[in-house]
């Protein structure tokens, strides 16, 4: 197994440590400090009821960033330092409508992309407009045996 998708990568990025470290000295430093990866949650709605998920814990509502204001927080994370996103959490990602042209706005910004994904959304028109934009994608496969 690559214990490399989860592992601290803080090796890679000394800059950033040296910011931090300065930062917990001084709050005003501390509170522009932009982490090195985030996970964003395009979308909270999902097109499975996998028993592991805590989607089921919030309830299965159908929520969503607003397209216009995702992209402008996504050049502030670009400025701020953000060297990788993951576009994952409490739902399925690439049942977000324009999830492409995210990953492409992402990846021109100079941010790493992966996705962490159910895999059923991932038709021949999104793969063809995003693989090339595109790091990892892990795709999570529930398994029920009765």
């Amino acid at each position: 197994m690559d214990s490399r998708i989860d592992s601290h990568k803080w090796m890679y990025h000394p800059e950033w440590v040296a910011k931090w470290k300065e930062a917990l000295k001084n709050w005003e430093v501390a509170k522009r400090l932009y982490p090195v990866y985030m996970e964003i949650t395009p979308i909270e709605y999902c097109n499975h009821r996998c028993t592991f998920c805590a989607l089921d814990y919030v309830g299965h509502r159908t929520i969503f960033l607003d397209r216009e204001v995702f992209k402008r927080t996504l050049v502030e994370m670009a400025e701020g330092g953000v060297k990788s996103v993951m576009f994952a959490g409490e739902g399925e990602p690439t049942l977000y409508r324009g999830l492409s042209e995210i990953i492409k706005h992402t990846k021109e910004l100079g941010i790493n992309v992966s996705l962490t994904t159910n895999g059923t959304a991932m038709n021949k028109k999104f793969l063809t407009e995003s693989l090339a934009h595109i790091t990892w994608i892990k795709v999570s496969i529930e398994c029920i045996y009765y």
